[in-house]
Formats: structure tokens, sequence, C-alpha cells
């Protein structure tokens, strides 16, 4: 009787969503491989004739035969990439002229020295090549996001999310464009350290603005230290803030003057940051809550992850493949988004949590998602990583209130933006207090070994809980209120 009801039951559009999101990230994993020109179209148009047939139906063998579709176009995306970026192997070992346009704010290391992520890659012959290379300048040369530079030197293989890395005395040249936002952003930065002193300035605009590069390097050691650094980047929790701010604010608006107004900020914030991958996938998967929100509807979280990470990789293959910022993010999404209210519902059964704990468990859970795969990554644990996030992350929205209030008003009256200056001195100064004790303590951060093995146990752990947690409680992903859900 089951297998007949499976067998004629029609699915939701959502479950072949999921299924062909599946498939594709299945795809762009096992799909670096060489393939001509013909059969990637050929797998294209097979997986789009496959999609379309097998819609009609939306039946148990429809989502096999999606999941199939979406396989072949990640295998054709994946191949047709890994070709690109296999054009960087003749060149490395080379003395080559390399041109690219800045994609974040360069990391100061010294005085005489500072990292630079370039995008758009060109090279003296004129062709344009995928990816990213990482250029050290042992120079103070002023450059900014958005410039673009000119460098020689000798091409040396990259690391990590980086194709291809150089090191050169100085830029050749730079060209800065014209950029509205970035010179607004600056004038911003410019107003904050005017009222909010040093460090809690440079701190204060990680938080709202995601600008990193100005942190001494001190401090920055530290927050690696008890597993902080997420909260300086620019990314879904940030915008999580301002979208649960603005329709609490607007509880008693249209749903259409909510929703405009949170794409407007969401697009606002998402210029002056820059498009990380992790902020690439917060905006997506916050204006695909919002849509759904507006129209009624609501977004099975494992779904929306899913179809959120095959759109960001099919985009850009390179985050499935070496980004672990990507990875990072949607580990910690899982945890705000599943996790925190499985133990939610389990702690309070019905009852509705105050903010606070809400805010507290859900910093929890993404430490519980993240914290073993940067273990797994940099052979580190921060022993008070937990302890860290419980204490900081949820004063987060309130620096971020206070930095943006004094920064807007010290633009026009820096008196007035002094008190709220003064304010955001104290709050910060405390997240920079704890920060410096639980760092200074001898075994802050604990060397360990942790391979594949132990970290897919970890994972499989926390499925099983989430499953045998949501069979207990039987809660509904999908009856979250849009400020949860986001």
């Amino acid at each position: 009787m089951w297998l007949q009801c499976i067998q004629y039951r029609r699915f939701h559009i959502s479950y072949g969503i999921f299924a062909c999101s599946v498939g594709i990230l299945a795809g762009l994993l096992v799909g670096r491989i060489v393939l001509s020109s013909v059969l990637l179209l050929v797998l294209a148009i097979s997986a789009a004739i496959l999609v379309g047939g097998a819609l009609r139906s939306m039946r148990w063998w429809s989502l096999i035969i999606i999941c199939l579709a979406g396989l072949m176009l990640g295998i054709s995306r994946s191949s047709y990439i890994y070709q690109e970026l296999n054009t960087y192997k003749p060149l490395i070992g080379n003395n080559q002229i390399v041109s690219g346009a800045v994609a974040s704010d360069p990391t100061i290391v010294s005085e005489s020295k500072q990292r630079i992520e370039l995008v758009n890659i060109e090279l003296v012959d004129g062709k344009s090549y995928p990816g990213k290379v990482f250029l050290t300048v042992n120079d103070s040369i002023n450059v900014k996001r958005g410039d673009r530079v000119v460098a020689e030197g000798i091409l040396r293989g990259g690391f990590g999310s980086y194709q291809a890395t150089l090191s050169v005395q100085q830029l050749d040249s730079v060209k800065r464009p014209k950029d509205i936002i970035r010179d607004v952003r600056e004038k911003f930065g410019e107003s904050v350290r005017s009222v909010v002193i040093e460090p809690m300035a440079s701190l204060g605009l990680g938080f709202v603005v995601g600008q990193r590069s100005a942190l001494p390097a001190s401090l920055d050691e530290q927050l690696k230290i008890v597993g902080l650094t997420h909260i300086v980047v620019a990314s879904g929790y940030n915008l999580t803030i301002l979208v649960r701010f603005i329709t609490r604010v607007m509880s008693k608006q249209s749903r259409f003057m909510i929703l405009t107004t949170s794409l407007t900020v969401i697009g606002l914030f998402a210029a002056f940051s820059g498009f990380s991958p992790s902020m690439n996938r917060a905006v997506l998967v916050t204006v695909l809550g919002l849509l759904a929100w507006y129209v009624g509807r609501r977004f099975h979280p494992v779904h929306l992850l899913a179809f959120v990470a095959a759109i960001t990789s099919l985009v850009n293959p390179t985050y499935i493949y070496s980004d672990l910022g990507w990875y990072l993010s949607f580990f910690a999404f899982a945890g705000v988004l599943i996790v925190a209210p499985l133990i939610l519902r389990l702690l309070y059964k019905n009852r509705e949590p105050s903010a606070p704990v809400q805010l507290v468990t859900e910093t929890i859970g993404a430490e519980l998602m993240a914290l073993p795969l940067i273990a797994f990554s940099f052979g580190m644990l921060p022993v008070f990583g937990l302890i860290a996030n419980v204490l900081v992350a949820p004063l987060v929205p309130f620096a971020m209130a206070l930095i943006t209030i004094a920064g807007i008003i010290a633009m026009a009256s820096s008196t007035l933006a002094g008190i709220f200056g003064y304010a955001a001195n104290i709050l910060i100064g405390y997240m920079v207090a704890v920060i410096e004790q639980l760092s200074s303590i001898e075994y802050a951060a604990l060397t360990i070994n942790v391979g594949i093995a132990e970290l897919v146990v970890w994972y499989m752990l926390i499925t099983a809980f989430c499953s045998i947690a949501a069979h207990k409680t039987r809660y509904n992903f999908r009856s979250r209120s849009i400020s949860s859900e986001l």
C-alpha cells in the first residue's frame, strides 16, 4: 500500500527543484574532466529536455530524472570551467604582465606590504582569464576596491580559491574609475573614526560594511583564535539583522512597503560591502525568503540552501572547488535555519522564546555546524569559540545600530554624533575586551587533527539529531515567520 501511494503521489515543485539542485552540486563536484564542446552542448540540451518532460508528471520517477538532468548540467558546466582554469598552467613559472580589478579591500600586512585579490584577469596578450589571482605588493601605494591595477612578475601556482599568485615590489599602474558607492563608504568610515576610537571603529565598520582590512593585525589574529572572524565579514548574519529590524519597525505597514524597503536596503548593503561568495549567498537566500513571504509561501530551509548552493556554484564553480568561506557560509546558515529551531522547539515546546534566547541559540547552532569544518581546514580548534560567540555575537545588532547612527550623524554634526560614538566605544570596547581576554588564555586554540572520517561522523550525528528532533516535535519549517526565516 505504501509503495502504491509513493508510486502515484504527485510531489510539489519544490521537491523537483531540490532534486535538480542536488544533481547539479554532485555534477559540479565530479565533473572536473575534459569533455569536447559538442559533448558539453549535448549534455546541456539533454538536461533541459529531461527537466521539461519530468516536471509535467512530478511523481517519484520524475525526481530521479530531474536529479540526473541536474547531474548532467553540473558536469557540463564544471568541465567547461575546468578547461578554462587550465589555461593558467602554461603560464606558471614565467614572467607575466597581469592586469586585474581589485575585488575587495586590500589587506594591509605592514606599512610596506599589502595583499590584493584580483579578478577580471587579463594578460599582455589581451586575453581574459577566469578565476582570481592573489597579489602581494611590497609597497605602501594606496589601492582601493574597484581599482584596475597592472603588475609584472613571475606567476606562481595558486592555492585555495586562487588560480595563481604574483609577488611584486611595486605596481606598474593603478587606474581608479569613478565609484560613488566606494566614495560614500569611505566618507562614512572617516565619519565613524571621527567619533569612535580605534580599534573599536575598525571593528564596528567590519560589522556594518564588512571593512576588515583596517583591523589591527593583533585583533585580527585574536578573532581567529576565539572563532569570531565571521562577525567582521558582511554576510547573511548582518542581512538577517537588517531585515528583522525593518520588518519590526514597519510591522504596521503593507507587505509591499516592507518588501521594497528591505530589497533597497539589501541592495545598498551588498554594494557597500562587496559581492563576496558569502555575500552572494546571503543576498540570494534573503531575497528568495522575502519574495516567498510576500506571496504567502515558505521555503523548507533544506530546499532553499540546496537551491542557492546550486545557483551560486553554477555561476562560479570555483566556489564548490576550493572556497572555504562559501562552505562555511552554508554550514553556518544551516545551523541557524535548521539546528537552532529544533533546539528551541525541544526546550520551549510551543512557547515563543525571547529574542536574546533565540539569538544565542542561533549562534550555538551556527557554531555546531561550522567549528568541525574550521578544525578540519586549519587543524585548529577555538576552545572558547562557543563562549566567545555567546558573549559577543548577540551584541552585534546593537553595535551595528550605534555605528550606523554615529557615522551618519557625524557627516552633519560631530557633537550630536559624539553621544552615539561614546556609547559605541563602551559597547564595542566590551567586545574587544572579551576577545582579548579569551584569546590570551594559554590553551585558547588547540592544534587538532580532524580527518575526513571524523568530519563525516560529526555531520551524520547532527543529521541524526535533526531527524529525530523534527520527528519528535513535528516541527513545520514552512510555518516560520519572515523574521525567523531570514
